[in-house]
């Protein structure tokens, strides 16, 4: 068990949002990461990540839980949610994001932090206030879950490669 306070992962943004300039001062990470926590695995993903499956695809090789961190401003509220449900469904993971509220400069944020369970079930928030959310992950329903919608073996990362070349 980590001892409060104890770092678990250490993650760089992997997308620098270039809609908002940040490609002009930050330089995007360069691989995912995981972490073990009380006997599981897990991984972060940061803000403007969430669009791009594909690392999401690497990270729950190993990892059954994502958080993604953000400042998802309220006027893409739905597209949070739709994203991080896709991600939960794809990936046949717990997906779990965390949104800020409140206004910075000219945006709105209005929360919807969540959790989603593989089946795109929400699990526990969407509320659009500052608060705590509290959610039970069962990891051995979601063992279960995968054996019985086996979607991962299908996929054919030899072939996608391809496409990225």
């Amino acid at each position: 068990m980590a001892n409060r306070g104890q770092r678990l992962m250490e993650y760089e943004k992997i997308h620098p949002f270039s809609f908002g300039a940040e490609g002009k001062y930050f330089e995007g990470g360069e691989s995912v990461k995981e972490c073990l926590f009380h006997g599981e695995h897990f991984s972060a993903a940061v803000c403007y990540d969430l669009r791009f499956p594909e690392i999401f695809q690497e990270m729950s090789k190993k990892s059954d839980c994502i958080f993604v961190i953000a400042n998802w401003p309220v006027v893409r509220s739905p597209q949070w949610s739709a994203l991080l449900k896709a991600r939960a469904i794809e990936n046949l993971c717990y997906v779990v994001g965390v949104n800020c509220t409140g206004q910075s400069g000219n945006l709105m944020y209005e929360g919807m932090s969540a959790v989603y369970g593989p089946d795109g079930s929400l699990i526990a928030g969407e509320q659009k206030e500052e608060g705590l959310i509290e959610a039970d992950l069962d990891f051995d329903w979601l063992r279960k879950y995968q054996e019985q919608f086996p979607f991962k073996r299908d996929r054919r990362p030899d072939i996608y490669k391809h496409f990225y070349l």
